[in-house]
C-alpha cells in the first residue's frame, strides 16, 4: 500500500494483477545468499521441458535451468550444490544460485574456522539476502512472523517473477 503496488490505482493492477507482477522477469541478487525454505520462494518444483501453457516459467536442460523472458531473452543459470543446499534446491521461483566464497575464506585468520551460521554454499545463514530477495521478488500473501513478532501478510514488488543468478558472496 505504501509503495502503491495495490488497489485500483495501483502498479499491480495497471500491470494486469498480482499473479502478472514481474511475470516473465529474472531478479539477480548478490548477497549473503538465500533461504529457499521461506515461503516467500515457495515454487513447483522444475520440469524437464518448456510448458507450452506457461512459456515463462523455468524448466531444467541438463545441468541447467532454463527460462525464456517476456523480453524475448533466454536466462540460463544453475543450482550449485553446497552444504545445506542440495542441487534440487532450486525450483520455479529461485531458478539459479550460486556461492563465490575465496575472498571470504582468504579473509579468516584460521583456514575454515568459520562460524555455526555461515554455509560454504548459496544458504543464507544470516537473513540479509533472504530480506533483500523476498522484497523484490517474494511469493504475495506470505504471512511473517519473526521471533513472534506477527508482521502480517506480506508480497514482494514483483511476486510474480523469478529469483535467478543469486551468488552468494561472504
Amino acid at each position: 500500500d505504501f509503495l502503491h503496488l495495490s488497489g485500483p490505482n495501483g502498479v499491480w493492477n495497471r500491470v494486469g494483477g498480482i499473479s502478472k507482477a514481474g511475470k516473465g522477469v529474472v531478479i539477480g541478487m548478490l548477497d549473503s545468499g538465500i533461504w529457499p525454505e521461506s515461503k516467500s520462494f515457495a515454487g513447483a518444483k522444475l520440469g524437464s521441458a518448456p510448458d507450452p501453457a506457461n512459456p515463462t516459467k523455468a524448466y531444467r536442460q541438463g545441468s541447467d535451468i532454463v527460462m525464456h523472458k517476456a523480453d524475448g531473452q533466454t536466462f540460463t543459470g544453475t543450482c550449485q550444490a553446497g552444504p545445506a543446499f542440495p542441487a534440487a534446491t532450486c525450483n520455479t521461483k529461485i531458478i539459479s544460485a550460486r556461492f563465490y566464497g575465496e575472498n571470504f575464506l582468504a579473509s579468516l585468520a584460521t583456514p575454515g574456522d568459520i562460524s555455526p551460521q555461515e554455509y560454504l554454499s548459496p544458504r543464507d545463514g544470516e537473513g540479509h539476502g533472504t530480506h533483500t530477495s523476498s522484497t523484490a521478488a517474494g511469493n504475495n500473501g506470505v504471512h511473517a512472523v519473526v521471533e513472534g513478532n506477527d508482521f502480517g501478510f506480506i508480497s514482494g514488488v514483483a511476486p510474480a517473477d523469478a529469483i535467478g543468478g543469486h551468488e552468494a558472496r561472504r
